[in-house]
């Protein structure tokens, strides 16, 4: 078990690596556009990091908690905001995979490359309606909402 885990961690951390020149290269311009520069992002994507975590049923690689965790360390090693912006769409993916098989392929149905952002801290009401729920509240910050699919935006259910 602890050999599949370091190859697998060993895999990875080499992809994360050789994404090094081109996070470089768009640092700055995200550090100006204050969120994630086109380019970088099909790069990660195209290297398969906002599928890293995702569910395998949906073309992710499920990637156990010490690879993922590794890979975000090394990304964040080479720029905070790429290595944060992984571990929203990593933590969401996770999330996501709890839902209805059915709403997950929903989710999904743009591909691997999908992206899922936003806020989990609820900070808004589920209020139970018929056919679900209707959402209310203010979520006032949303980490990689530029580049996302689909935004959460966590809220308790009212009774």
């Amino acid at each position: 078990m602890t050999t599949n885990t370091a190859v697998k961690t060993s895999a990875w951390g080499e992809r994360v690596r050789t994404l090094a020149p081109i996070i470089a290269q768009w640092r700055d311009a995200g550090e100006q556009e204050r969120h994630m520069p086109r380019p970088l992002f099909e790069a990660l994507c195209h290297a398969g990091v906002f599928r890293i975590s995702a569910p395998k049923a949906v073309g992710g690689a499920e990637g156990d908690e010490e690879t993922v965790l590794q890979a975000i360390e090394d990304l964040s090693r080479q720029d905070g905001s790429v290595g944060w912006n992984v571990m929203i769409a990593s933590n969401t993916a996770i999330a996501a995979a709890y839902l209805p098989a059915a709403a997950l392929r929903e989710v999904y149905r743009g591909g691997p490359s999908t992206v899922i952002a936003g806020a989990l801290l609820p900070k808004g009401a589920a209020i139970p309606v018929p056919g679900g729920f209707r959402l209310t509240g203010r979520w006032p910050f949303a980490s990689g909402c530029h580049q996302a699919n689909w935004m959460a935006g966590a809220s308790a259910v009212m009774a």
